[in-house]
């Protein structure tokens, strides 16, 4: 998987089986963000998918879990 967070890259390998999702060897690019509540916000969000280990489908929302936890909500 690959994408871009506004002032870096990123990317890594992925894997789904049923409603299981884990992404692996996550790499990003190491730019300087003008804005440092992006590049928090781009951290958080590349430290959030190593955490992730599951992921829901409701409508136009996709939930990406961890246990009972929801850790992302990406909509569309």
């Amino acid at each position: 998987m690959s994408g871009d967070g506004g002032c870096n890259g990123f990317g890594g390998g992925v894997r789904v089986d049923d409603s299981q999702i884990k992404f692996s060897q996550l790499i990003s690019t190491k730019r300087a963000c003008v804005d440092a509540e992006i590049q928090k916000t781009e951290d958080d969000f590349v430290k959030a998918l190593d955490e992730v280990s599951g992921f829901k489908i409701e409508g136009d929302v996709l939930r990406l879990t961890s246990g009972d936890e929801t850790v992302l909500i990406l909509r569309r």
